[in-house]
């Protein structure tokens, strides 16, 4: 009786894991945790660009001088706190665990010893280039976070807005021209073939058609966040491969 039982119930279990992983995705704190993370990329990446360059910069230009080498020491030291930050935040906000090879920041054989491991470790420059590629990585996760937000949230809002005039207009007077075109060199004739698509306007002006723009909404609203899950996962990936070559201050 008990294996009949567990034998029946196993299809229950497994639709319900199947139903669960599908839409169960709103209700999961690794999904909002995904988002914040996809969400600081472009911030983060503008502020590391930002200093880094400058202090980069500044070090090369002022490197005729004494302040020079100190600013550029001083910078990567830098670095590798940032990477630190990195760790955390990765650590914090992804549900997978990144490492990075960590050195204390104090120098027990002397400034010196401290400086010459610092400049030929090359985790520091690992971490430098992380930083630096943060902004390229965080246009992309914020153009698409920014297109997935506005769309989804525009269609989940279309009971609220439906009735004030030209708030949705689904289809606009447009002709689609679709012209491939074969041609064969030898016998000097081409084919084309150009059918001509017209879609008319539809406007939602009635609850009934807000509603059904709204379940498009809550359908894409599932889609987008396994969509920025499987971004942010790996992402994850990438941080976890590079940052374990990487270099960073201790906790």
């Amino acid at each position: 009786m008990s294996t009949s039982s567990t034998s029946r119930s196993d299809p229950i279990e497994r639709l319900t894991d199947g139903l669960w992983a599908v839409f169960g995705v709103p209700f999961r704190r690794e999904t909002y945790g995904n988002i914040a993370y996809l969400a600081l990329q472009f911030p983060l990446g503008i502020a590391y660009v930002t200093l880094l360059a400058t202090l980069l910069a500044l070090g090369v230009g002022l490197s005729v001088v004494a302040v020079g080498v100190p600013l550029l020491l001083a910078t990567l030291v830098f670095v590798t706190g940032l990477t630190r930050v990195e760790v955390l935040l990765a650590n914090t906000l992804l549900s997978r665990q990144v490492t990075a090879r960590a050195v204390p920041l104090t120098a027990p054989d002397g400034i010196t010893e401290y400086a010459k491991e610092l400049v030929l470790d090359t985790g520091t420059y690992v971490s430098l280039v992380f930083l630096l590629s943060k902004l390229a990585v965080g246009i992309v996760t914020f153009t698409v976070l920014t297109f997935l937000v506005s769309l989804t949230g525009a269609l989940l809002v279309a009971p609220l807005v439906y009735d004030r005039p030209g708030s949705y207009r689904v289809f606009y007077d447009t002709t689609l021209t679709f012209a491939p075109k074969i041609r064969f060199v030898q016998d000097l004739w081409s084919v084309t073939f150009a059918p001509v698509i017209t879609l008319s306007e539809w406007n939602v002006d009635t609850l009934g058609e807000a509603l059904v723009v709204a379940a498009f909404g809550v359908v894409l609203f599932i889609i987008s966040l396994h969509v920025l899950n499987a971004i942010a996962r790996g992402l994850g990936l990438i941080t976890a491969t590079v940052l374990q070559h990487a270099r960073s201050i201790s906790s």
